[in-house]
């Protein structure tokens, strides 16, 4: 084996040994940023299939509490209107979703919002456990928003999704009511009346 034969075997080794630790390196990255990602906390500390009940206020000011009921949803004190499970459960996954970003050492609660909470999450979860979750203000600069669970010195800085997730109205929440067979017998006899009227128009101008 002469010398340049030798040297371009130890450069395609050299080379394939780079490759590999190229691929290691970047595999370990990966993968410790799937671990990173399914390591953080949520704002609850817990899955949306854990939270028993919610109450916040709306944008509209108007307050709305859901208590989990069997399988579905329904409105703490409400027993006429009924609860849509689908938009219920839709709204506690979307702030159950919700995760800390980081955490900021609290300096004066004024600097976050946090004085005079624009809003407050109140829940429970199956364990009876629960808290107050207080929301701030948000950064403008990195689009987080801040809040802090009431009784605790950290603020947390999550998604501004929570206040998106908060806008939802009773209204959104709410089972669209099915007409009546009274009212359907009504509309029916409406629409009758109505045919024999222009019917009847028909053959007078005849």
């Amino acid at each position: 084996m002469n010398k340049k034969t030798r040297s371009l075997i130890v450069g395609a080794g050299v080379l394939a040994a780079l490759i590999a630790a190229y691929f290691i390196i970047t595999g370990v990255a990966a993968a410790k940023e799937k671990a990173e990602e399914a390591s953080k906390e949520g704002i609850f500390k817990a899955g949306a299939d854990e939270v028993g009940s919610l109450r916040y206020t709306d944008s509209a000011g108007e307050e709305v509490a859901i208590v989990r009921d069997g399988d579905g949803w329904a409105f703490e004190g409400d027993d006429e209107a009924k609860a849509n499970a689908e938009a219920c459960e839709a709204l506690v996954e979307d702030l159950a979703g919700c995760t800390v970003e980081q955490y900021v050492e609290a300096g004066e609660l004024s600097d976050y919002g946090l004085d005079e909470p624009a809003n407050t999450i109140e829940y429970t979860l199956a364990s009876g456990e629960g808290g107050t979750l207080l929301v701030g203000t948000s950064n403008t600069a990195t689009g987080g928003l801040y809040c802090m669970r009431e009784g605790e010195e950290k603020i947390m800085v999550t998604q501004y999704a929570v206040i998106t997730a908060l806008s939802t109205s009773k209204d959104t929440l709410t089972e669209a009511e099915e007409p009546s067979e009274a009212s359907s017998d009504a509309a029916s006899e409406s629409s009758s009346d109505e045919a024999d009227s222009a019917e009847s128009a028909q053959g007078t101008a005849s």
